[in-house]
């Protein structure tokens, strides 16, 4: 267990780290690290105080806003380029950044949006709420393998890509969620 990206990062380029499974094409591990194609695709989502959410429907626009975003993380990267008037709260994990909304030293928290569902059914969090969603050209989660390890990372690929939907959506839902989460029906990621 790691207790940030930044330090799996550093983890993987050491070598001390066979396969990264969620990994967004963020610039330094692609040094270190040669990618699965995509097992997963989801949109980013926007959270915010639930007081703050637009009442004419219109998302919220965050430029100049304080961002939470995990520290090293892809998402990070790609929100500095599309807000640069921004300010951003690096945070070490998610429930660091929500905290950090929560507490108003940040307006909003970019994350993908199954986390977002799981985290918003949390009772802890339960003053806050998605303000928007966009879509990122690179937001596909991807296996991270080390440079040396590209027959496994082949091997991966060409498995996945063998899976038939029905099976894939089949595995994917143990694990990752579509719409909210019920708070009757609680779920966890592994």
């Amino acid at each position: 267990m790691f207790p940030d990206y930044a330090s799996l990062s550093a983890a993987a380029c050491a070598g001390s780290v066979d396969i990264v499974l969620a990994v967004q094409k963020p610039i330094e591990a692609r040094r270190c690290l040669i990618l699965s194609e995509p097992y997963y695709d989801a949109d980013f989502v926007v959270v915010g105080r639930a007081s703050d959410a637009a009442h004419d429907g219109e998302p919220p626009r965050l430029a100049g806003k304080r961002i939470a975003a995990e520290a090293g993380s892809y998402i990070e990267q790609v929100s500095h380029e599309r807000y640069p008037d921004s300010v951003f709260v690096r945070a070490h994990s998610l429930q660091e950044g929500l905290r950090d909304v929560l507490h108003k030293e940040a307006d909003v928290y970019i994350t993908l949006l199954p986390v977002g569902d799981y985290i918003l059914s949390q009772p802890e969090f339960a003053g806050l709420a998605e303000l928007n969603r966009y879509r990122e050209t690179e937001s596909g989660v991807r296996f991270g393998f080390r440079r040396t390890q590209q027959a496994l990372r082949d091997g991966v690929d060409e498995r996945l890509n063998a899976l038939p939907e029905y099976a894939r959506q089949r595995i994917l839902s143990n694990w990752m969620t579509i719409g909210p989460i019920q708070p009757s029906r609680p779920r966890r990621f592994i």
